[in-house]
């Protein structure tokens, strides 16, 4: 059934390919008023062409077989922004396939007393298939399900696409795929979406994902239930990545992934760092399902990086775990290590947020003897020595025990992009003291005792944590009140 749906999805792809070669071209503004004038008008094989500009128009139909297309070098020119009046664009019952090139949708809102009012913030896809290209899906909402997107018996298919600052009241705040639903993603970016569960995304009831060449970065899941910061999936669903980045997210449980009730999340070649949980799982979080890792670099999480209850069976092969709080191949990893070419070693990553590795990384595919482990390839020079970097590399707090201020010193041997956070003993970060480039030599920063949002902290011990060149160094705060 999986395979069917990714055929389905290139076969879409073939069809659209065929319908534009006999487009007839229906444009915004010189020929139509309007965007829906436009679509209104428009057939099987038509394109609405859409100059440079800022369309305030909300609910709009997108027909069977015609292609909404903005003639722009970047689709941040042309943009259709609904003013939060109510949805986007709304993709429904089309017996061919439909697509979206070149702009951007914004602003829509997706609010009423059913969970179909609630549901696309921005799009709503349903029992349809869509292609969307260089399309931007940024700060719509929905009080339900799918803030950027919802798919309901629906294909999609995503090319070169940035889905970033949407959110969901329920889940998938860039995009809610339910009942058999595909999508397949090609070099696609998530950014900074926030919702329930499945801060990005959300797959359920049988629905599939195909992700390529791809990065899940910064999103969130709060509240209620807080599950999976990059990904929530359940119900024999079966989401799968490849080549992707899955990174700085949040949860209250799994941080990168929560998975249940038979889901099938399977992550090839890929690249999950320092994502973190408040509650359990900083990179997985599973319950009575499976979880396949094939060549991933799993690294740097703040707590915890597997949690996987009620039978949940993580398999790992040619993986390496490094630098986790907690351990790496502990609980439900025992055994695993040195076994079908597991490790654990720091994956020298070329910078914090460069997660290309250093050509003596251990991933790197002449050091590794399987290929390469992760998403990115080597994308800087050989390192000297590490153990001597680190050496080099200086972390200390001045007083400690403190109250309420202690100085923090740290030293590098280079200039380079550092970070200074503090977590508390459970691996939750607190606050970010520097993120930013540095000159080599000696730098400060104080500390009032106090996290992100200004509050004062107990007294108690704290987590020091540096973050520079690939490198990170912790040590411990007391704080006596």
């Amino acid at each position: 059934m999986h395979t069917q749906r990714i055929v389905l999805a290139v076969a879409m792809m073939a069809t659209i390919a065929t319908i534009q070669a006999q487009a007839a071209d229906r444009r915004v503004p010189s020929q139509y008023s309007t965007v829906a004038a436009a679509l209104a008008a428009a057939g099987p094989g038509d394109r609405v062409v859409l100059a440079p500009g800022v369309y305030e128009e909300f609910d709009l139909d997108l027909p069977a077989g015609v292609t909404l297309l903005g003639i722009s070098s970047t689709p941040a020119s042309v943009v259709i922004d609904a003013g939060r009046r109510g949805r986007v664009l709304r993709a429904e019952n089309l017996d061919q396939p439909a697509a979206i090139v070149g702009l951007t949708l914004t602003g829509g809102r997706a609010q009423g007393s059913t969970p179909y009012d609630t549901s696309g913030g921005g799009l709503l896809v349903s029992k349809a298939q869509v292609r969307l290209e260089d399309v931007i899906l940024v700060g719509n909402l929905a009080d339900g399900s799918g803030g950027g997107l919802r798919a309901s018996h629906a294909a999609v298919v995503m090319v070169r696409c940035r889905v970033r600052g949407n959110t969901a009241g329920k889940g998938g705040g860039a995009m809610d795929l339910s009942y058999d639903s595909s999508l397949s993603a090609l070099k696609c970016e998530f950014t900074d979406n926030q919702a329930a569960w499945g801060g990005a995304l959300s797959v359920r009831t049988g629905s599939t994902t195909a992700i390529f060449e791809s990065s899940l970065v910064r999103n969130r899941a709060v509240g209620d239930p807080g599950l999976g910061g990059a990904l929530a999936c359940d119900r024999d669903s079966a989401p799968s990545f490849k080549r992707c980045v899955v990174a700085d997210n949040e949860a209250r449980y799994g941080g990168a992934v929560a998975a249940a009730d038979g889901a099938e999340p399977a992550l090839r070649y890929s690249t999950v760092d320092r994502n973190s949980s408040t509650e359990q799982g900083a990179g997985f979080y599973c319950r009575g399902t499976s979880l396949e890792l094939d060549h991933t670099i799993v690294s740097f999480h703040p707590q915890t990086a597997f949690v996987c209850l009620d039978d949940a069976r993580p398999n790992l092969s040619a993986c390496n775990v490094y630098g986790n709080v907690g351990g790496d191949w502990v609980g439900e990893l025992v055994g695993q290590i040195g076994n079908n070419g597991n490790f654990s070693a720091d994956p020298l990553f070329c910078d914090i947020d460069d997660r290309h590795l250093h050509d003596d990384s251990p991933c790197a595919p002449k050091q590794s003897g399987t290929g390469l482990v992760g998403a990115l390839g080597v994308g800087c020079d050989t390192r000297t020595d590490v153990p001597s970097a680190l050496e080099s590399v200086e972390l200390t707090a001045q007083p400690n025990p403190f109250n309420p201020m202690t100085e923090i010193v740290y030293t590098l041997p280079e200039s380079a992009h550092a970070r200074v956070s503090v977590y508390d003993i459970r691996g939750r970060r607190l606050v970010v003291l520097v993120d930013e480039s540095r000159p080599s030599g000696e730098s400060r920063v104080r500390w009032e005792a106090r996290d992100d949002s200004g509050r004062s902290l107990a007294s108690g011990t704290y987590l020091l944590v540096l973050e520079t060149g690939g490198l990170r160094l912790t040590s411990k705060l007391m704080l006596v009140r």
